[in-house]
């Protein structure tokens, strides 16, 4: 009984701290850039995602524009060491700016990134727009402060319910 008790504990805290999440916050867009709106600001929201309890490792952000020719998407991967700017060669008359060069830790304190679209000249294009928005993050279990002392509390509590058990079990 009690190795069994003590594996289903140990299977519970491994299973607590594998824990991952993904998070995608889709905008549907329907943003017609031209001289008179040359630029659109909106953000993305995690909704349900909780900064106490997980953190987010990696993003990934993606902006989908159109024109009567076509379309073509750019994304925008974030990571630990900052982010790095994908590629459209054929759209080079845009920018894309998100909230800061730290994307991923202001994501991770708030759930929420702001992103700036902005038409930088109207060129060929008379009517060019953006189509949609997305961001997809994953985010993992915040670990433990204090690994060593929780251990030595989950394992003070199990001795102190042994030993519980057996002194009622003495008694009866």
């Amino acid at each position: 009984m009690r190795k069994s008790f003590i594996g289903i504990i140990a299977g519970l805290l491994i299973a607590a701290g594998a824990q991952a999440t993904t998070y995608v916050d889709n905008n549907p867009a329907d943003i017609i850039f031209d001289q008179l709106h040359p630029s659109y600001t909106g953000h993305f929201t995690l909704a349900g995602y909780d900064s106490s309890l997980e953190t987010i490792t990696s993003a990934l952000a993606e902006f989908t524009f159109g024109d009567l020719v076509g379309s073509e998407s750019f994304s925008v991967t974030m990571d630990g060491d900052g982010f790095v700017h994908g590629n459209i060669p054929d759209w080079s008359i845009i920018t894309i700016n998100l909230a800061s060069s730290n994307s991923l830790s202001v994501l991770d304190s708030t759930g929420i990134l702001e992103y700036t679209v902005t038409l930088t000249s109207n060129g060929r294009f008379d009517a060019f727009g953006m189509i949609n928005a997305k961001l997809t993050a994953e985010s993992a279990a915040r670990s433990v402060p204090d690994a060593g002392a929780t251990s030595l509390l989950l394992g003070l509590g199990v001795i102190a319910m042994i030993g519980a058990r057996r002194r009622f079990a003495s008694v009866a």
